[in-house]
């Protein structure tokens, strides 16, 4: 018996709408779960019962769905079947998208797949349809439209339970749903018994959510909040949302290192959780994004030392003895998604610093197509993808993306006119040409025009200033294993001035000698900007990179080895900047300085040593500018020592390359085959430390 016959916890006429196929359910799953709900408080709707005699039942029922809060459709067998059904349906989902109507899939003993799919005995029953209904092509669209919809919505299913089980479940998170309106709705009812007594009923339905079906008469839970937790505290119990989940992966080894989730609480909090590779297992399937746990037995710990997908306090380490509850109680209140954006400008200082990712968003104005390409040592090929990046600045940021990454957008955005907006998160911040970029790594996410109110104001911002999306054309070279790099189009130092560069400027060549001297006229090292590396102009005490939008930067020192290198054929002007030249001196230039090795105009000795009469394999381009005035000057790309240089057994001469002049100028004849260069003496090698022991660098921790 309906404890309020009259009168709705909704404030509709009726709190559930019941759709359902009478010949597969009303006789016993659909009378028990009416008869179940109108114990609860909850008016439902039920055709059968409801409607008089010698009503027309279409309109009835239209009005019925329209004075309903919600319908609980309850697919079985056959309701696909059912033209009735169908039209009800329809009905149900053009109810929902008028006024937001709430529906609840029941999912009995059916399969929710060839429901979405329409596939299997719904198949079966659309194949007959569609034989009778030969001139409504249009219905059966609707019918199929409306179908997958709702199949699709998160439903009840019924599977490995029993009926009475199944029913309760159903019953008490209705009323769950229905006590997220209660406050507001019930003014105006004017029995305060009535209302306490659903206030009450409703209660315990959240509360046995809440507690997982727990015992109903324990206290309610108070939960932790997420900044309430300290390091070193034995932590309470808390509500949260998964965010996002991830792999921390060493690409190297192709390893998993640990499963990882970000939770939000209903402050809007957020930490990073880490489950430890031994117990990852039942967590791993237990945890999925979006959905909602409470979660106990943790430990809170520091955050790792590097790859944190956010910056916090601290962290959560998810242990054998730690309880994962997922729960279905509303919780609206906590969000979906935690963002810390960081502007396009104030990326570079964090170029290289992987202790906390960068969250970064903007406007897809231009795509690349997927390529795959070898990277450092791996013998695999990878995916990858570019594309750029635009603000509401108009500012810009080249994007890398890696793996699976590279496949999760694709040129089919070239020429959309809809500005597509990127959420990359928990990326890395690196440079490439001397520029700020970002790439993805295992902890990164992408998320594209997600329904958040950032989105949804930079797409307004964009909507009448960025032209479609644009095909980036990436130019580059085949990629080669390390390898083949060092063995890449191998010449002289003759050979190399002789070519004609000028038909050529970007192509690479390797090359053999030996440093002779080293130029220190022009300074060994030079005050650079962070972000492209290019020389800063003093002004006052002040420093500033004319380079557009880079501005007052804070020095740094970069290396500029101004080379004399020789072979028997001939001797070249080499220049080894930043990285590489650190690479082939050992030892960063800021334990130089700290040791007081600052004088620019003066080698430090123990380079000097090191490297004078090193023979070395360079890689080398022309630097263009030195085209002009014919003294020709060479970047170093690459640089190992004959130790570490892996130089096969008949290196081919570059003498035959279309690229190259086959002639001498001198004398006009042509170029002998170069003759393979025979293996130094093993010598000290290039990598270790080159400061003595009394040294005191030795002394310091960087």
């Amino acid at each position: 018996m309906s404890l309020l016959p009259s009168s709705s916890i909704s404030r509709q006429k009726y709190d559930v709408f019941l759709s359902f196929r009478g010949e597969d359910t009303r006789k016993k799953f659909t009378d028990n779960l009416y008869a179940a709900l109108e114990r609860k408080g909850i008016v439902p709707f039920k055709d059968d019962l409801q409607l008089e005699a010698g009503e027309e039942i279409a309109p009835e029922l239209s009005k019925a769905i329209q004075e309903s809060w919600c319908s609980l459709i309850v697919f079985s067998e056959t309701y696909a079947f059912s033209s009735w059904c169908l039209n009800e349906l329809v009905q149900i989902v053009e109810q929902r998208n008028k006024t937001g109507h709430k529906i609840f899939p029941i999912f009995y003993h059916v399969d929710p797949s060839d429901l979405r799919k329409q596939t299997g005995r719904v198949d079966e029953a659309f194949s007959k349809h569609e034989q009778t209904y030969k001139e409504s092509k249009d219905k059966i669209k609707r019918w199929r439209t409306a179908l997958t919809k709702v199949a699709n919505i998160k439903g009840f299913c019924s599977s490995n339970r029993s009926e009475s089980e199944f029913i309760e479940d159903i019953v008490t998170k209705i009323l769950a749903k229905l006590y997220s309106v209660v406050p507001n709705e019930l003014i105006g009812i004017d029995s305060n018994s009535k209302v306490e007594h659903l206030k009450n009923m409703a209660s315990e339905a959240v509360e046995a959510l809440l507690l997982n079906k727990r015992n109903s008469n324990t206290e309610p839970v108070t939960y932790q909040s997420l900044s309430e937790l300290e390091i070193g505290k034995p932590p309470g119990e808390i509500r949260v949302r998964v965010a996002r989940t991830w792999y921390n992966v060493n690409y190297k080894s192709n390893n998993v290192l640990s499963f990882n989730f970000l939770v939000i609480d209903e402050k809007g909090d957020a930490l990073q959780a880490t489950v430890i590779k031994s117990p990852a297992g039942p967590f791993e399937s237990q945890i999925k994004e979006g959905n909602l746990y409470i979660i106990s037995g943790f430990r809170v710990t520091k955050q790792k030392s590097s790859y944190n997908a956010i910056s916090a306090p601290c962290s959560l380490t998810i242990t054998s003895t730690t309880k994962v509850v997922q729960t279905e109680i509303p919780t609206d209140s906590i969000p979906k998604h935690h963002f810390q954006f960081i502007e396009f400008e104030n990326l570079s200082p964090r170029c290289k610093k992987n202790d906390v990712l960068t969250d970064v968003i903007g406007c897809i104005i231009s795509i690349s197509k997927a390529n795959k390409v070898y990277v450092g040592t791996n013998p695999n090929e990878v995916q990858k993808r570019n594309l750029q990046l635009q603000n509401i600045r108009g500012e810009t940021i080249d994007v890398t993306l890696w793996n699976d990454f590279a496949l999760s957008v694709d040129e089919e955005l070239v020429g959309l006119q809809t500005n597509p907006i990127l959420i990359l998160a928990a990326v890395i911040v690196t440079e490439y040409n001397r520029k700020t970029s970002i790439a993805t790594c295992s902890v990164s996410k992408l998320y594209l025009d997600l329904d958040i109110p950032i989105v949804a104001e930079m797409k307004a911002r964009f909507q009448d200033q960025v032209e479609p999306v644009q095909l980036l054309e990436v130019h580059q070279r085949p990629q080669l294993l390390q390898v083949d790099k060092e063995n890449l189009d191998r010449v002289t130092v003759q050979q190399l001035l002789e070519i004609d560069h000028k038909k050529a400027p970007n192509t690479n060549y390797t090359c053999i000698a030996q440093i002779k001297h080293i130029d220190c006229a022009q300074g060994w090292y030079y005050l650079a900007c962070k972000i492209c590396h290019k020389s800063l102009v003093q002004i006052g005490e002040t420093f500033w990179c004319l380079e557009k939008n880079h501005g007052e930067r804070t020095p740094f020192l970069c290396y500029k080895l101004v080379m004399t290198v020789e072979d028997e054929t001939n001797s070249a002007t080499f220049i080894a900047f930043a990285d590489v030249a650190e690479k082939l001196t050992a030892v960063s230039i800021t334990r130089l300085a700290l040791i007081g090795q600052d004088d620019k105009n003066v080698l430090p000795e123990a380079i000097g040593r090191k490297l004078i009469n090193q023979k070395v394999l360079f890689g080398v381009n022309i630097i263009t500018k030195s085209l002009e005035t014919g003294d020709l000057v060479f970047s170093v790309n690459l640089c190992c020592n004959l130790d570490e240089a892996r130089i096969p057994t008949n290196v081919p001469s570059i003498a035959s390359s279309s690229q190259i002049e086959t002639t001498s100028k001198s004398d006009g004849k042509q170029l002998n085959k170069v003759e393979q260069q025979p293996t130094s003496p093993t010598q000290k090698h290039i990598s270790q430390d080159f400061f003595l022991e009394e040294s005191p660098v030795k002394k310091l921790k960087f």
